[in-house]
């Protein structure tokens, strides 16, 4: 009730805190979507790193961390770089180049991830979603600045937080319910190859149990071998879950993509982009 009376009071009063007509205004719902889109990108690929190291490998938080750093740290030196761009050229350009980084860097991971991956394995793709990120959160700003008014300034800062927050919501939910749902499925069809009594299943238990345990026992060589089988078996799924949520984010990347090409072009403005090569016109004698 207190949120529908602060939209009617907003909407009916003569000098809005936040206003309303600017949120539904062209560009801010597109606006909206795409840093919602953006912020679902970064938090996804944020959990299916860890859930794959911390799951698969049996790495500590510590040992993600290290992992998770080229992300964060090489965009020190890539926010200035895209600052300078938008200088030079158009923020759709600038953004673009980001989802498409974000993109390919997950799509590097889907179609190479295996059960055997550590750390460097991550390197080339962290490095692509350090520039992606980087590009594609600055362009979409900007460009949103770019048809900001100055009295309007507290009411894109609003949506700015609003999209953010939500993105960052749903993205979380969204990937945590796919992992776990193609994990499952995954399990289950990895299970219909294993039937008890096949012979490959047998000699690959006792395979494994040889190797884990010293006591000559054929029954405990059994059991150990079945704990072996099962943690491949789970190692494999959750392996599949991961690659499945980084196809996922891929796809949603290269759809925001298509919305950031297919944006009209912002105003001319004293914030706009200066000509890549500017022409020097001699004054006339």
């Amino acid at each position: 009730p207190l949120i529908i009376a602060f939209v009617i009071h907003e909407a009916s009063t003569a000098r809005p805190l936040l206003n309303l007509k600017v949120l539904v205004g062209a560009p801010m719902p597109s606006q909206f979507l795409l840093i919602a889109f953006l912020r679902l990108t970064i938090l996804a690929t944020a959990y299916l790193i860890p859930l794959y190291l911390g799951s698969v490998r049996g790495f500590r938080a510590l040992e993600v961390g290290n992992t998770l750093i080229w992300i964060a740290a090489p965009q020190l030196i890539f926010c200035p770089l895209a600052a300078l761009m938008l200088r030079r050229s158009d923020a759709r350009l600038v953004a673009s180049i980001g989802f498409i980084f974000i993109s390919v860097g997950c799509l590097m991971v889907a179609y190479n991830l295996t059960p055997l991956w550590g750390s460097y394995q991550f390197l080339p793709s962290q490095l692509l979603q350090a520039v992606g990120q980087s590009f594609a959160l600055s362009g979409v700003i900007f460009f949103g600045i770019l048809h900001l008014k100055p009295q309007d300034a507290l009411s894109f800062g609003a949506m700015l937080q609003t999209a953010r927050l939500l993105g960052g919501e749903i993205g979380t939910a969204f990937v945590t319910t796919l992992t776990r749902v193609r994990e499952q499925v995954a399990s289950n069809l990895l299970g219909q190859h294993i039937q008890v009594g096949d012979p490959q299943v047998i000699q690959r238990v006792k395979a494994y149990g040889a190797v884990t345990t010293k006591i000559i026992d054929p029954v405990s060589a059994v059991s150990r071998g079945d704990l072996v089988l099962a943690n491949v078996i789970r190692a494999a799924a959750t392996t599949q879950a991961v690659i499945d949520g980084f196809v996922a984010v891929g796809l949603v990347t290269a759809i925001t993509l298509l919305i950031v090409v297919f944006r009209s072009a912002a105003p001319e403005g004293p914030a706009s982009a200066a000509p890549l090569f500017p022409v020097h016109r001699s004054s006339p004698p």
